[in-house]
């Protein structure tokens, strides 16, 4: 059936996919298996099969027991253990004296099929992709320069974010004073860039579980932000310390109200640096305040791939997702990052801790590249 399914795929002319190359190896693997383990039974088995049938054709009980001793092979030692001296006349000891320096056939056998194992299984890994499932989130925060009551606003914000089992999150606005709140009222989570690059780029942080994610590379773009020239937009790629998936995190917070030329210039340097990153194969998250509806979704979407936690699409021209729409976006790219769960959560607004929403959902990554 094999050959004959071989033979019709050959008329078809098309390639053979990755899949059905792991299957073919699989079952060439498994058939030489086959063949080994029936060659192992065979060569140990017979002799002593002969002897017990010899035995049983004698007819003399004393003499049968003594011949069943004499036919049957001595135990193979365990691993590590010194071969113990064999009675004369056992089983084997006439062709130890032949070949005393030859392993054993089962070892020796089973040495030269583990290395195709171990291939076939790597390949088997590199078919399959790693994935990771964890629960985002983008907040701004509402600096202390812009409102009071700074620090007990942050020390409750960070309790939402532990409270709703958030994994990563993206802040904006983050006042120096306020950092170190986050710092310590979410100690299961790691901070960055703080002030990794430069005076002006601690507006902006990512955080994640250390218990999930580590950090592999990090790195930060810039653009002009209220005027502000060469404000970093950070980014990192983080790896799942359960399955080893890769994905790259960009956290921005783009200009407010009528400066709608700096948005412009903000977006085309987001859209390159999510190209650039998703050029290495992994996936790549993007988020953070935009301060613009469906202008920069289609934006991202079309010329970048992405598709945002609240749905839409951007394949064919662009398809928003429906209202509410928020200024606040979290985005994936379409052919890696499936999300679910969106929440608009209002708390932050009701208790007076921002003028934003804490926006979350549930994002699975698949990384082709790890």
């Amino acid at each position: 059936m094999s050959q004959h399914r071989e033979r019709e795929r050959a008329r078809e002319g098309r390639a053979i996919s990755r899949s059905e190359l792991v299957v073919v190896v699989l079952a060439a693997v498994a058939g030489l298996a086959a063949i080994v383990v029936g060659t192992v039974v065979d060569t140990t088995a017979s002799p002593a099969g002969a002897g017990a049938s010899a035995t049983v054709a004698s007819g003399t009980p004393g003499a049968d027991a003594d011949a069943v001793r004499g036919s049957l092979p001595a135990a193979a030692p365990e691993a590590g253990e010194e071969d113990a001296e064999e009675a004369p006349g056992e089983v084997g000891e006439a062709e130890q004296e032949k070949a005393p320096d030859r392993e054993p056939r089962p070892r020796q056998q089973a040495r030269e099929v583990n290395p195709l194992v171990e291939e076939v299984e790597s390949i088997v890994r590199k078919a399959t992709p790693s994935t990771s499932g964890f629960r985002v989130a983008t907040l701004n925060i509402l600096g202390s320069n812009h409102a009071g009551n700074g620090l007990s606003r942050a020390a409750r914000e960070a309790a939402l974010i532990r409270d709703r089992g958030i994994s990563l999150v993206g802040l904006q606005e983050v006042q120096r004073d306020q950092r170190p709140v986050f710092i310590n009222n979410l100690s299961n989570m790691q901070m960055w860039p703080q002030d990794a690059l430069g005076r002006d780029g601690y507006r902006v942080q990512i955080m994640w579980r250390t218990d999930r994610f580590e950090m592999v590379d990090s790195g930060g773009s810039s653009h002009t932000f209220n005027s502000i020239a060469s404000v970093p937009i950070p980014y990192v790629l983080l790896r799942d310390k359960k399955t080893g998936a890769q994905f790259w995190v960009i956290v921005t917070h783009n200009s407010p109200q009528g400066l709608q030329a700096q948005r412009n210039a903000s977006a085309e340097i987001q859209v390159a640096l999510v190209n650039r990153l998703r050029a290495t194969g992994h996936p790549v998250l993007l988020m953070g305040d935009m301060n613009e509806k469906e202008g920069y979704f289609c934006k991202v979407a079309t010329r970048a791939g992405m598709t945002a936690a609240n749905g839409g699409s951007g394949a064919g021209g662009c398809s928003p997702p429906g209202g509410p729409q928020r200024i606040d976006w979290i985005f994936g790219t379409a052919d890696s990052v499936d999300f679910s769960g969106y929440r608009q959560d209002g708390t932050t607004k009701a208790n007076g801790l921002s003028d934003h929403y804490l926006i979350y959902a549930d994002a699975q990554v698949v990384d082709k590249q790890s």
